[in-house]
């Protein structure tokens, strides 16, 4: 039996159907750290030919950041295995060095590329973002790669991203990412990185938050269509006069004319 609900998001205020099943769930922690997914938050379930990977974020510190962790299920809901990943988010904003304790924006993503390899992309909170292929095609239990951090400010590494919003084009990554690089300042950017050569392109600014503020965030929602990459965004801010009280504007909207190369 199942039941269908409607919810209601916040940013662009919304109804959503959701189908929610009700044979007995499968207890995958009961530690899992609550993450934002207000801004376009990937899919951390990936469900391929014979497996269910679950990718998570917990709540007790095991060392420098963020604990990241995924599971294997088969369609009997029966454990194939578990295993710590890595740490995201290893140290606070500002290069000071000091321990990051577990940050419920970290929240993980998991893509699948066409020859099988699983691919994870940790999220971040003024931070770097992090890249982990599996060894073998299809599951993480033959081992995984070194993270590999791509996502971070090589002009000011003082700052970095939030909420990276991803579109998978082939091997591909399309991000649509908060940014607070050059001296906290508030930017929605677009960027791409190519999970096979481990490439990110520069910064594409969408919008930034007026001069004054303080404290800026989007919500952005992307999307493909056809050759188009579009990102709907509500733009919220916070002025430094008032700190406590933040602001929306009228939603908006970005798009991007794909190149033919970019077309898979």
């Amino acid at each position: 039996m199942a039941t269908n609900i409607k919810v209601r998001t916040h940013a662009f205020n919304k109804n959503l159907s959701i189908r929610i099943d009700e044979n007995p769930p499968v207890l995958v922690s009961d530690n899992y750290l609550s993450s934002w997914a207000h801004s376009g938050d990937g899919k951390n379930v990936l469900v391929t030919e014979d497996r269910v990977i679950i990718a998570w974020i917990e709540t007790t510190p095991i060392g420098d950041g963020t604990p990241t962790w995924v599971a294997e299920y088969d369609f009997t809901g029966e454990e194939l295995g578990r295993w710590f990943v890595c740490f995201s988010n290893i140290a606070t904003p500002g290069g000071k060095g000091k321990p990051h304790t577990p940050d419920n924006h970290d929240n993980p993503q998991l893509v699948k590329t066409d020859d099988g390899t699983i691919h994870m992309l940790t999220g971040a909170h003024h931070g770097e973002i992090y890249h982990i292929k599996s060894m073998v095609p299809g599951t993480f239990s033959e081992g995984w790669t070194t993270p590999y951090s791509y996502g971070h400010d090589p002009v000011e590494p003082h700052w970095g991203f939030s909420y990276p919003a991803i579109i998978q084009i082939g091997n591909v990554i399309h991000h649509f990412a908060r940014w607070t690089g050059d001296w906290y300042k508030f930017r929605l950017v677009y960027f791409t990185y190519n999970l096979d050569t481990q490439e990110r392109s520069d910064l594409v600014v969408i919008d930034e938050s007026p001069k004054d503020h303080i404290y800026g965030v989007f919500y952005q929602q992307p999307r493909r269509e056809g050759n188009t990459l579009i990102v709907d965004y509500h733009p919220h801010w916070r002025h430094k006069e008032d700190r406590a009280t933040t602001i929306p504007l009228k939603p908006k909207t970005w798009k991007l004319e794909l190149e033919p190369d970019d077309i898979i």
